[in-house]
């Protein structure tokens, strides 16, 4: 089950704890397992959107077609992390704005299980 929090909350942190950020706090990788580098949003993606160039809505689109074409069926059955109970991590405190909501999301529509959105 693949769950998802940002890093400063630990009290969601569930099972092995893998990045999905460009970079990881410090004082956390010591406990996490590692990055999962093809779920991370492209630097230009999140550098647009910091800097107002595009909106929320065309973020969403451009990140899920960065994942629709980076990562196809057959590597997902590769992805034997997620066949252990896991947490996302990435830097947003809600995900209301954040791509590992929308990660979870695009994963759970390839047929993985989806726990806790924090």
């Amino acid at each position: 089950m693949i769950h998802t929090a940002c890093f400063f909350k630990p009290d969601f942190h569930k099972g092995i704890l893998y990045s999905i950020a460009n970079t990881s706090p410090p004082y956390i990788m010591d406990k996490i397992a590692g990055t999962v580098p093809v779920l991370v949003p492209p630097k230009s993606i999140v550098f647009d959107y910091k800097e107002k160039r595009i909106d929320w809505d065309e973020y969403v689109k451009l990140y899920n077609e960065f994942l629709n074409k980076i990562i196809t069926d057959v590597e997902l059955k590769d992805f034997t992390i997620f066949n252990q109970e896991c947490t996302l991590l990435c830097w947003e405190h809600t995900t209301e704005f954040c791509h590992r909501r929308l990660a979870v999301e695009w994963l759970a529509t390839k047929g993985f299980e989806i726990g806790d959105i924090n």
